[in-house]
């Protein structure tokens, strides 16, 4: 079992126990505000009943200053299809970034075998409200691909980390990426580190 532990401060959270999600994967933490951060990150599941915990599946947590101490976390599933039923596809590689009224979640979503698009990148836009000490997050928002390009969808992502930026006029996001696209030139098939950058 693994545990989260966060310290701001004089104040402490506990989110867990819970079985470990992916190997290399690290939670990640944003400041929502003066004082409540959020937490991303993965657990781990067994949906196929095999024993093992080694579908890693996105979790998020709201830390409020109010209330230190042991915190719930809640799932992230996806909801686009096949992506939504298809439980033995993991996700991994959570990574949050604080925008103006809302905040972007993003993960990797592991391929299948036989699948062209093999693993991808997606992102969320969840907003949310602030009433006194309370802060209330709308996870319904459907995700979208990372990746605009259906070209540049092909193959494996990897390696992924996205970033806010101050881009006029309202800031964006920077995301980079080790890429196998077929669309991405000469080399395609073989490993490419990408930069995609672009409003919110």
């Amino acid at each position: 079992m693994e545990t989260i532990e966060v310290q701001s401060g004089s104040l402490h959270w506990t989110v867990g126990p819970f079985l470990p999600g992916a190997t290399d994967d690290r939670p990640d933490l944003i400041f929502l505000d003066d004082s409540h951060l959020a937490v991303a990150f993965t657990v781990g599941t067994d949906p196929d009943g095999t024993g093992t915990a080694n579908v890693p599946r996105l979790h998020g947590a709201v830390l409020d200053p109010s209330s230190p101490g042991a915190t719930d976390s809640f799932a992230l599933a996806p909801v686009q299809m096949p992506y939504a039923s298809d439980f033995s596809r993991g996700q991994t590689q959570p990574s949050l970034v604080m925008m103006s009224d809302h905040v972007l979640v993003a993960w990797r979503s592991e391929g299948k075998s036989g699948d062209h698009l093999g693993s991808e990148l997606w992102s969320r836009r969840v907003p949310f409200t602030v009433s006194g000490d309370t802060i209330t997050l709308d996870t319904s928002h459907l995700e979208v691909p990372l990746i605009q390009s259906d070209a540049q969808r092909e193959g494996d992502q990897e390696a992924f980390r996205m970033v806010g930026t101050t881009l006029w006029p309202s800031g964006g996001i920077a995301s980079a990426w080790n890429d196998t696209s077929r669309s991405l030139g000469v080399n395609a098939g073989r490993t490419d580190v990408v930069l995609q950058a672009g409003p919110d």
